[in-house]
């Protein structure tokens, strides 16, 4: 006697590749407006190693005291003239490009457990009995576990890309707060006086080894770009500090004007 065969319309776990849309975090680079304070002459001025004329316009450093404030000309020429032979004035706007921290979307493939509905074929039974209530809960609990397996799966998934996600944001912020330092100190070397800020820029210098370091102890995979910086703000510091060294004016004790100038 031929056996009977039926179909039967089941559902099975499958491990398939899925796609998933995930934020990526990167920096990328705007322009912001800075306000930059501006001072015009009053009156003539020779002095300090500084030749100003009567309205000419200049850019205000810091007002370093009553008497005495540190301006720069156009002609990029820094120094200081008395405060009561400029006026300030108007501020003047500069574009410069920072860079910030964004989300991008991102697809990546995973492995995950799905459900899919097939079709198998099943021997009939001869003598169909009735189930027993021990069989039914059997099949219940079976179904519930693998359920429960699935979900289990995909919570590890889950867990697993926002480790990434985060690790990826904390380099990132790092990053950010790594090139924005280093590009403030070389702005910052720029515009301040070597004799009087010389303690300040060794500590900023410090500090950014300090980041260095940091960065080689977690492994950042940008180590090389990091300490390529690193090597910049040593070269920079010690050239700019050695220029204005060795071009910074005797100061003519005559010229002075007003309670004398700032030391």
């Amino acid at each position: 006697m031929e056996e009977e065969w039926s179909e039967e319309m089941v559902t099975v776990p499958v491990e398939e590749w899925v796609e998933v849309v995930v934020e990526k975090e990167v920096v990328k680079e705007f322009v912001e407006e800075k306000r930059v304070p501006q001072v015009q002459a009053l009156y003539n001025f020779t002095g300090q190693g500084l030749e100003v004329k009567k309205g000419e316009v200049m850019i205000l450093l810091q007002k370093t005291n009553s008497d005495w404030w540190n301006i720069r000309k156009a002609t990029g020429q820094d120094g200081f003239v008395p405060a009561n032979y400029v006026k300030t004035i108007e501020s003047r706007i500069v574009r410069k490009p920072v860079k910030k921290t964004v989300k991008v979307p991102e697809k990546q493939r995973v492995k995950s457990i799905v459900m899919k509905r097939q079709i198998v074929r099943k021997k009939k039974e001869k003598s169909p009995a009735k189930k027993s209530r021990a069989a039914s809960l059997r099949k219940d609990i079976d179904v519930v576990e693998l359920r429960q397996k699935n979900i289990n799966n995909e919570y590890e998934t889950l867990k697993h890309l926002a480790r990434v996600r985060h690790q990826k944001l904390e380099e990132a912020k790092k990053l950010f707060s790594f090139y924005t330092e280093c590009e403030d100190f070389e702005n910052w070397m720029k515009e301040k006086n070597f004799l009087t800020e010389l303690s300040a820029s060794r500590q900023r210098v410090e500090d950014i080894d300090t980041l260095v370091d940091n960065f080689n102890k977690s492994g950042s995979t940008k180590l090389d770009t990091i300490k390529s910086h690193q090597r910049q703000i040593h070269q920079s510091s010690y050239w700019i500090q050695t220029e204005r060294h060795l071009e910074k004016p005797t100061v003519d004790l005559n010229s002075a004007v007003g309670r004398g100038a700032p030391r």
